[in-house]
């Protein structure tokens, strides 16, 4: 067999798996293509695995001559009728430009998904309904779907479950879970949080001499250059600031502190308490550089913890570029009563996961001049690839 797990990697795929049969699958394939048809022009493809040609048929019965009427190890055909009641031409018919089938034997998948994807323009977005393609292949998202209430998982989904990024509950009528929030932008698809992302820019740029948040970053404000990046990825952004006029035109909810001059310990408290959220990511407004991936991964390691926190093998922790829940803002009301306005006092009585943050070349706090005049002739590149 040439199976090999994730050897391949498409972000412009949107891969949609089920752990068992009539569950919305294509339902939910030809919503997504129909949101992402209004950017271009969107590819979809059905994967029908085949464990051997004279074999039992994976659905059962006597089968409907798709495995065995297989030639060679994989055949790739195209839909063109819009009109039939099959998988295919529903997504056709929902507006994908093209429309791809491919049948393939197990071990062969590799094989096949190399072919189609020479078939198809680089970078264009692909919604893709398969279980098993999952062990080859590494979408933008893998997403899969269970019916309410059942615990029942067929073969093919149970080798790949684990590799899940997204459940989705299908009720017999609809889904349970906000689909509006899976969105294909800059070549990948996106699924935004449940959590919230909150910006504090309360702070005074002593060191910059000038307004660190409305310092120009890619043509705009570095704060509004960061909250572009986060809305891609947060349902929710809050700003924290003491003068809310200056952020009106980011049209995002601005919170002011509960009590000035307190620090950012306070401009934490206050934002979390106004959050609809108990996961609330928290940056500074002075680090254009937002890694979306590295705050997913952060966000996964919260589950236990009270504070997801990166440090560097200094022992550097960066507080304001980390996870924070909802649920420790009594703790830290204590902690203000009591006079003590270090993030650090936090630390030392709530459960804290450190993470190492010592390979992060793209992460950088623009605190001076030089600072500032430095990133703008070196991170172009980051830039793109932040977005």
């Amino acid at each position: 067999m040439n199976i090999n797990n994730s050897t391949l990697e498409q972000k412009n795929m949107i891969m949609i798996g089920a752990a068992e049969r009539n569950v919305g699958k294509t339902e939910f394939a030809c919503t997504l293509i129909k949101k992402a048809k209004s950017a271009g022009d969107v590819i979809a493809l059905k994967v029908t695995t085949i464990k051997e040609k004279d074999g039992d048929c994976p659905r059962g019965g006597e089968g409907c001559g798709v495995c065995t009427s297989l030639e060679g190890n994989f055949s790739i055909t195209v839909e063109e009728n819009k009109k039939s009641d099959k998988d295919t031409s529903r997504m056709l018919a929902a507006g994908a430009a093209k429309v791809y089938w491919l049948r393939v034997l197990k071990e062969h998948l590799t094989e096949g998904i190399d072919a189609f994807l020479k078939m198809i323009p680089a970078g264009t977005p692909v919604v893709c309904e398969s279980n098993s393609l999952r062990l080859v292949l590494k979408p933008g998202i893998f997403v899969v779907i269970r019916e309410k209430g059942s615990d029942k998982v067929k073969e093919s989904c149970r080798n790949v479950i684990d590799m899940t990024d997204k459940f989705l509950i299908f009720n017999g009528n609809g889904f349970e879970n906000p689909i509006d929030s899976f969105f294909f932008n800059n070549g990948k698809w996106i699924v935004k949080k449940n959590a919230s992302a909150i910006i504090l820019a309360g702070g005074k740029s002593s060191r910059m001499g000038r307004d660190k948040s409305m310092m120009p970053v890619t043509g705009k404000p570095m704060i509004e250059h960061i909250s572009d990046i986060l809305k891609n990825h947060f349902k929710d952004i809050l700003i924290g600031t003491n003068d809310p006029d200056k952020y009106s035109f980011l049209e995002l909810k601005t919170i002011m502190d509960q009590m000035p001059d307190q620090g950012p310990l306070m401009g934490i408290l206050s934002c979390l308490e106004e959050s609809p959220n108990d996961l609330n990511f928290v940056t500074a407004c002075d680090q254009p550089n937002i890694n979306p991936e590295f705050i997913d991964m952060m966000l996964e390691q919260a589950a236990d913890y009270d504070a997801v926190i990166p440090v560097s093998l200094n022992g550097k922790n960066e507080p304001l570029f980390a996870i924070y829940k909802k649920s420790i803002t009594p703790v830290i009301k204590n902690l203000l009563k009591n006079e003590k306005r270090r993030i650090s006092a936090l630390f030392e009585i709530i459960n804290v996961k450190y993470i190492n943050f010592d390979s992060q070349a793209w992460y950088q706090n623009l605190n001076t001049i030089e600072d500032y005049k430095n990133y703008r002739s070196t991170n172009s590149d980051n830039i793109s690839r932040s977005l």
